[in-house]
């Protein structure tokens, strides 16, 4: 089953910390840099310099349909998955 969603990532991270890191671990989606944590922070996602992994599925008109507060890299793919069957 394919879903149309466009997925992206943010960092705290520097363009070229951010690229070597999506690069190591075959990212295939955009990994934005938020060096100024103006996002971060815009999205409780921290601004001490360190964000933290928070997860927003977001529709069509830019609404919040559902927030993952505490994100688990190894089970959250699937997770995901499941929120939009």
């Amino acid at each position: 089953m394919q879903h149309n969603v466009q997925i992206l990532g943010v960092s705290f991270d520097r363009v070229e910390t951010n690229k070597a890191f999506a690069d190591r671990n075959g990212f295939q989606f955009p990994l934005l840099c938020d060096t100024e944590a103006v996002l971060g922070k815009a999205y409780g996602a921290g601004d001490s310099g360190f964000a933290s992994r928070i997860s927003y599925l977001i529709d069509e008109q830019g609404r919040i349909e559902q927030a993952f507060p505490r994100v688990s890299p190894s089970t959250h793919a699937q997770e995901i998955l499941s929120s939009l069957e």
